[in-house]
């Protein structure tokens, strides 16, 4: 059962980042597990379309499958869930895609 403090999590950090359009989602998968009924009510609320991709969260390469995988989505930003590590790397790939990034803290 989604939990709607989550999903409002989710919702202000969107809104935080002013992004519109696709949204990329970048986490790990024990972040997806646990999240993915949230992020599925938020975006369901803020009438958006996303992606999930799931990476391992020290992975340096991961930066270039995020910036890749925000092109084919056409993503209007990034949003990353979890560790420092995977936080560090989604703003890489922000970064080298010129999109904003929103970071929503794990837990």
């Amino acid at each position: 059962m989604p939990d709607a403090s989550a999903a409002q999590a989710f919702v202000t950090a969107v809104q935080t980042a002013a992004i519109s359009g696709p949204l990329l989602v970048v986490a790990t998968s024990d972040t997806v597990g646990r999240f993915a009924p949230d992020w599925a009510v938020a975006c369901q609320d803020l009438e958006l379309h996303y992606r999930v991709l799931v990476v391992e969260p020290d992975c340096p390469l991961a930066a270039d499958d995020i910036a890749t995988e925000a092109a084919r989505l056409s993503a209007g930003g990034i949003l990353a869930v979890g560790p420092d590590g995977l936080v560090i790397t989604a703003t890489v790939a922000a970064r080298q895609s010129g999109l904003p990034l929103a970071i929503l803290a794990e837990g």
